[in-house]
């Protein structure tokens, strides 16, 4: 089954403002960022960059599996698997492709990413353990950003796509 680009779109528009929201505001709330627009504005750019990234690949993965496994499917189903086991089945794959690369990201977090933006901030001014702290911070918004909108997007789009496949 297609999906009009409309429904897509508005989805992952909604995804990505909940978890946008939810990721913001709790580090704002515990003052981890400041509201200064210098610390807001890169942050937020970092993690609206990778929600696309994140929910891209989920839904490219959801598509996948299920065409892969559209036969499994179809004979679990007929042998009196229900449909919740099916979606819990599909969301597992679907978010261990999706995780690989950032579980992957915070392998190499020690190596390349903390020098390379420590760098740059102790290089604008800022102290070494204030850089490293920014970019842990950083990298964990990461990781639970493309958690919440993976699981989140796989959850809503494949009982839809369960729905029309199979019922």
């Amino acid at each position: 089954v297609k999906l009009s680009r409309a429904h897509l779109f508005l989805l992952s528009f909604s995804l990505i403002t909940v978890v946008f929201s939810i990721i913001m505001g709790s580090l704002l709330l515990s003052k981890v960022l400041s509201y200064k627009p210098s610390s807001l504005i890169p942050f937020g750019g970092f993690i609206l960059g990778n929600s696309v990234m994140a929910l891209a690949l989920t839904f490219e993965r959801l598509a996948g599996e299920l065409r892969a496994r559209e036969e499994l499917l179809e004979d679990l189903l007929a042998t009196g698997v229900s449909p919740l086991a099916l979606l819990r089945y599909m969301i597992f794959w679907v978010m261990r492709s999706v995780l690989v690369p950032r579980v992957d990201n915070l392998k190499a977090t020690g190596l390349v990413w903390i020098p390379g933006l420590m760098t740059g901030l102790v290089l604008a001014g800022k102290s070494p353990l204030e850089a490293a702290a920014y970019q842990f911070l950083v990298m964990i918004a990461f990781f639970l950003n493309a958690t919440l909108l993976s699981l989140g997007g796989a959850l809503i789009l494949g009982v839809k796509l369960l729905k029309e496949n199979f019922f």
